[in-house]
């Protein structure tokens, strides 16, 4: 299927249960490797067959590691070997496993299938080693006030939403982490069935599919995966926040503002995810006449940052920046947002965004590295083709969009996290 103008080609095959996505863009010289796997810091409660099994917080990410090693050491020393950048991570729906390399581009992707896929045991030693990294990780995250910010607001917004979990656990949660959980998480989770394989280069298609199918049915995996069901998404949430402010206190120069808003709305669809971050950008973005008037005041600096901050179905906006005058800011941000509660954002404010947005993807068939994760995030989030994306962006009309912001602006509903410098 060709898409962007005919300047890329889109494959997708499905072999052995992997779904695979490949884009092929001529003249590109690097080729891109990216695995996603279906195990996150969300998923903390399955079911399989009769039985019903907690996995302590931290899991997918500790898993993570353990793939991502050979011997104790660090795969991507394995990768370099091939010319190869290579790294792995662990978010709240999903892990990676992705590599760039110029050459040996089939010795990188089935490197990776031995590394993630290959069925591994897990040594008592190895694990314990392992927590006093993840530790010192978890110890050192403390220390970032982005992430301290971050976490608060989370955690005073939300009571029972997963998505209150740590990545990377908590010292006391990684502590639970043995070689039973690990194989179980692997058994369970890292399988073709739950993967998605998205590789980027020019490549002859043929032969691509050729070598993979081969490779694919060729890998010593566990030939009977077990097949889970998502207990995590069975909570009630209630509509309003857990705590409306907190306040912090860190090493850092001056106060960091972190401003959250928690929607009366339990469930948004990619359209309204999609149409969230438009408005985010119509009324805080670089080109407003209200981003021009806080910067210009100084109430900012280049820290200033929004976001519409979605997982499977939920999503919520979020402001944050360093600020010297925190009071001024505060008073600023919520004085706009009921300004565009009341009027709302015009027709040629929206047709902007709109533009703006597809010119962004049409963009990115001249970077692939951005290519490749925005159709790897396009594809994961339900969304079938960028030419789905594409329409979707122009099917957005204003009074709907309208309508959305009383949905993800509600100021009853605001929550807000402050990072003071340490006295």
């Amino acid at each position: 299927m060709k898409d962007l103008g005919g300047k890329i080609e889109i494959y997708e095959k499905e072999i052995n249960n992997l779904k695979v996505v490949f884009i092929k863009r001529a003249g590109v010289f690097v080729k891109f490797g990216l695995l996603t796997v279906k195990f996150g810091s969300m998923i903390s409660n399955v079911r399989v067959g009769n039985r019903s099994f907690v996995i302590p917080d931290g899991t997918a990410h500790f898993l993570e590691h353990k793939l991502f090693e050979i011997n104790g050491k660090d795969a991507a020393e394995l990768f370099s070997k091939f010319g190869a950048d290579a790294n792995a991570f662990t978010g709240r729906s999903s892990m990676s496993f992705y590599f760039t390399t110029s050459t040996k581009f089939f010795d990188c992707l089935f490197t990776l299938f031995d590394l993630v896929f290959t069925k591994r045991e897990f040594s008592k030693r190895a694990v314990e080693r392992e927590k006093l990294i993840i530790e010192n990780e978890i110890l050192m995250y403390e220390d970032n006030p982005y992430y301290l910010g971050y976490k608060e607001l989370i955690n005073s917004m939300f009571w029972f939403n997963p998505i209150k979990k740590e990545v990377a656990g908590t010292v006391n949660s990684i502590k639970e982490v043995n070689p039973q959980v690990l194989s179980f998480a692997h058994n369970t989770f890292i399988t073709p069935k739950n993967s998605t394989l998205f590789i980027l280069g020019d490549i002859y298609e043929d032969e691509l599919f050729e070598k993979l199918f081969k490779e694919i049915n060729s890998l010593e995996m566990n030939k009977d995966p077990e097949t889970y069901s998502d207990l995590s998404l069975i909570y009630e949430e209630p509509f309003y926040p857990r705590i409306r402010k907190v306040e912090k206190e860190i090493r850092i120069s001056k106060d960091l503002l972190f401003i959250g808003f928690k929607p009366k709305k339990s469930k948004f669809s990619i359209e309204e995810i999609i149409t969230s971050n438009l408005i985010l950008d119509i009324i805080f973005g670089p080109t407003s006449e209200f981003y021009d008037s806080i910067y210009s005041k100084m109430l900012i600096d280049d820290s200033f940052n929004y976001t519409f901050d979605w997982e499977r179905d939920y999503g919520f906006p979020i402001i944050s920046g360093f600020t010297s005058r925190l009071n001024e800011l505060t008073d600023a941000l919520q004085e706009e947002i009921k300004r565009r509660l009341h009027n709302g954002i015009t027709d040629y404010e929206l047709e902007i965004s709109k533009n703006n947005a597809i010119g962004e993807i049409y963009m990115l068939v001249d970077n692939p590295t951005s290519l490749i994760e925005e159709i790897s995030t396009i594809y994961l989030s339900g969304v079938s083709s960028l030419g789905q994306y594409l329409a979707i962006l122009n099917s957005i009309n204003l009074t709907k969009a309208n309508e959305l912001i009383t949905k993800i602006f509600s100021l009853d509903n605001s929550v807000i996290t402050t990072i003071h410098p340490a006295k």
